[in-house]
């Protein structure tokens, strides 16, 4: 309450007390007022009693006044802690030092679930709660307030259903110092905005490392890929017929093995680039087709089969698949990787329910989205590490899981430009829910038309390779000269550029990575000497430009490791293409 409406108040009782005195003296006041009206009648007049009944009336307009200003007062005050009340989006709770909540606010109900009478006449115990420890922490809290201080402290609530939310706690004291004023503030959405962004950074810290794995483990793919498909090519006569020894078929097979293991090999890598998740939505457009989910979900079924079915049935358990998949819209994207999605989640569920159960799959199309739903009746996910399912190498397997199943899939489906999110009860089975928006109809959008081989250029071309990494630049020069065309090599950029200076060169290879000189720096170089000298980068970094780029860097052709042998003959080939529409001007 106000100064002004502290005097205000003070004002009407003293009145009032002035007005009670002059009640209890009326019988003296009657006897002198009646001597006086006879002594005025002897003079003939009525002064004193209009004296008296005027300052009757004054008095008690007085008092009539200042209780209707009291009252409007008041109403104002209840309005504006309505008003406060109604618009804070935090519980205001009112207490003393011994916690007892004296009032709160209507938004009681909407965060704890408790109505205002509820709360009342209970201790802050009833909303969130205090150990021995929390007790001393109030007491040191309550001497900082009663200096006029603020405090602000994190804890856990609990809502009338026995739910824990997490709570901020804003704390001030009153003025008149009789106990204290909390903002309850539920941070809930706050706490997953925080574990978005420290999953992102984690993810995205992660992607800088496997950047750099990948480009290594690139460059021995490249080596162990090209060397195979090069020693498998002499089993081919030059009528492209298989020409095989017997005592060479085993070779052969063992080539082929290698063949198959790099091309696995370099799958994986690309799926470990996968976490850094940088390029550019163009180059995702461009690599993404039509893909049904329904056909996806069947063959994700078919991949797992053995798991829940064949390997189930062997050890005498049952786990049925039931299927709720409504008709829905093509999605843009790669099959094969979100096939892998839901065979890591029903490989995951299948291990869910070591005893048997049900695992469902159901779909949903609104608007330009569509759900995913896998379902599974097994042991569920603990609260405690619910959070981190999506983390790297983070499992609950033990040694024979990696913990990059989850990871990887969230990795995809965030490139996919959607959402896996996962609701699961200890106990009562988990259900992931994966968001896709439908595609999106272009009228440039072309098929893919597959390239053929370019196995021997009709041209032999005078080509410079550039690379640091022995075995690459070998292997380059081995397929090269193999497709007919003259080579020389260099291992650095400043030895390459003393090559290109003295002699003409048709096309120039140059890795990315390399001490000294890097691939862009030696492409600007070789472009100020010659414009018209077409420059392949060859790297297994990813790199994913624009046309514009890529000329104003002085690059005109791009391919990433692991290479093939027929990738760098049509390398070559689309090269001396440039270089005829370059020196045509």
């Amino acid at each position: 309450m106000k100064d002004k409406e502290r005097i205000q108040l003070a004002s009407v009782l003293l009145i009032c007390i002035i007005f009670a005195l002059f009640s209890l003296f009326i019988p003296f006041v009657r006897e002198i007022s009646d001597s006086l009206i006879a002594y005025s009648r002897s003079f003939q007049t009525g002064l004193p009693e209009l004296i008296s009944r005027s300052v009757f009336l004054y008095l008690t307009g007085l008092l009539l006044i200042t209780y209707r200003r009291w009252k409007q007062a008041l109403k104002k005050q209840k309005e504006l802690e309505d008003v406060i009340s109604n618009i804070s989006p935090d519980v205001i709770l009112v207490v003393d030092w011994k916690r007892n909540i004296m009032m709160c606010n209507a938004l009681v109900k909407k965060v704890f679930g408790y109505e205002e009478d509820e709360v009342v006449h209970h201790t802050t115990d009833l909303l969130y709660g205090h150990g021995s420890s929390e007790e001393k922490h109030w007491q040191e809290m309550c001497e900082i307030l009663k200096k006029g201080g603020l405090h602000i402290q994190l804890v856990t609530g609990k809502k009338k259903n026995g739910e824990a939310i997490p709570l901020e706690i804003i704390a001030g004291s009153l003025r008149e110092g009789g106990g204290a004023v909390l903002l309850l503030r539920d941070i809930t959405e706050r706490k997953k905005m925080e574990h978005q962004l420290i999953r992102a950074e984690k993810m995205r810290l992660l992607g800088e490392l496997a950047g750099g794995v990948a480009h290594d483990f690139n460059n021995v793919l490249a080596a162990i890929l090209g060397r195979a498909q090069l020693l498998k090519k002499t089993f081919i006569n030059d009528k492209g017929e298989p020409e095989i020894e017997a005592s060479g078929y085993d070779l052969k097979k063992g080539l082929e093995l290698i063949e198959k293991a790099s091309l696995d090999g370099a799958e994986t890598v690309r799926r470990i680039q996968e976490f850094s998740r940088k390029r550019k939505e163009s180059d995702d457009d461009n690599n993404f087709t039509e893909v049904d989910p329904l056909q996806v979900i069947h063959d994700a079924l078919e991949f797992t089969r053995v798991r829940w079915k064949d390997e189930a049935e062997s050890k005498g358990i049952k786990i049925t698949i039931e299927q709720r998949l409504s008709p829905v819209p093509s999605v843009s994207g790669r099959a094969s990787e979100l096939r892998e999605v839901l065979t890591n989640i029903i490989n995951n569920a299948v291990d869910a329910m070591p005893h048997g159960g049900m695992i469902r799959l159901s779909t949903l199309s609104e608007g330009n989205t569509i759900s995913i739903q896998i379902q599974d009746r097994g042991t569920g996910i603990p609260e405690k590490v619910r959070d981190r399912i999506f983390d790297p190498f983070f499992t609950t397997k033990g040694p024979k899981s990696t913990g990059l199943g989850m990871s990887v899939s969230y990795g995809i489906i965030t490139r996919h430009q959607g959402t896996i999110t996962v609701d699961s009860n200890e106990g009562q089975g988990t259900t992931f829910t994966i968001n896709l928006p439908v595609v999106v109809e272009r009228e440039d959008r072309e098929e893919k038309k597959e390239v053929k081989p370019v196995l021997r250029q009709s041209k032999r071309a005078t080509i410079l390779v550039i690379d640091d990494d022995e075995s690459v630049r070998d292997l380059l020069c081995d397929i090269l000269v193999e497709g007919g065309h003259e080579v020389e090599s260099a291992n650095s950029g400043f030895e390459g550029l003393e090559l290109f200076k003295k002699k003409d060169f048709d096309l120039v290879f140059t890795d990315l990575g390399m001490p000294g000189m890097s691939g862009w720096q030696v492409s600007e170089e070789i472009k100020k000497i010659s414009s018209t000298t077409p420059i392949a980068l060859i790297t297994g970094w990813k790199v994913q430009l624009e046309e514009s780029e890529m000329m104003k860097k002085g690059v005109d052709l791009i391919v990433n490791k692991p290479f093939q042998l027929d990738q760098v003959l049509r390398l070559v080939h689309q090269g001396m293409e440039i270089r005829k529409r370059l020196e045509n001007g």
